[in-house]
């Protein structure tokens, strides 16, 4: 743009029915850093629904997460995270689905207060440092449609550890969780957490004590059912 290179091809600044910008924001900045005036198309009116953003530039690397920003989100990559680690325990044993923008944005939007009750748990601190967002997350989401009330009694007594008796699930849970573990795949190794807590819930819901968390060879796509 400096030094009048800038070519006119056909891309667009695109701009909604409620005058958002939707796509052309680094060309624009760019504008601004080279104080150079440019040629360019410029598409108005697109539909103002959340689907418009999710299908521009779906060859770059624009992420889920930024595509839920976009769109006003809280926790927009947190919650991504999540989505995408939930279709992935609907897939079958040999691959991993792709999840597209649209996608997310449709998953969320089908049930956004869930989705945000459930990142501003996961955001905790506390849990975070024992737990990876995305497998906590899907079985928070699971645990909430069994007992809610349960579900964030649960949560508490994992967040704390405080005043657990030995084999408590929730307890076991804790200490296999911040065992060292054996060098494993990153899908492998949300998924043995996503295992573990779904374990240690129904054990709790049982009434059962949990002296360890047995291990499963399970497909990495396997959902856990829980009661």
């Amino acid at each position: 743009m400096v030094k009048g290179n800038w070519q006119l091809n056909g891309e667009t600044i695109k701009f909604d029915t409620w005058g958002r910008l939707v796509d052309g924001q680094h060309r624009l900045m760019a504008i601004i850093e080279a104080s150079q005036p440019i040629t360019t198309h410029v598409c108005t009116g697109l539909a103002a629904d959340s689907d418009i953003f999710a299908t521009i530039d779906v060859g770059l690397n624009r992420s889920a997460g930024s595509v839920l920003a976009m769109n006003g989100i809280k926790y927009p990559n947190q919650i991504a995270a999540a989505i995408a680690f939930m279709k992935q325990t609907f897939g079958d044993s040999a691959s991993t689905p792709k999840v597209t923008n649209a996608d997310t944005l449709q998953t969320y939007a089908e049930n956004p207060d869930k989705w945000q009750k459930i990142a501003a748990i996961a955001g905790n601190n506390e849990i975070f440092k024992i737990v990876r967002r995305p497998p906590f997350s899907v079985w928070l989401w699971d645990a909430l449609d069994v007992s809610e009330p349960q579900a964030l009694h649960f949560v508490e007594m994992f967040r704390t550890g405080a005043n657990l008796k030995i084999n408590h699930p929730v307890l076991t849970l804790r200490r296999a969780l911040t065992a060292k573990s054996d060098n494993v795949s990153n899908a492998k190794f949300r998924h043995d957490q996503y295992y573990r807590f779904c374990i240690a819930w129904n054990a709790w819901r049982d009434g059962r004590t949990l002296q360890r968390i047995p291990t499963k060879n399970l497909p990495l796509n396997t959902r856990i059912k829980l009661h």
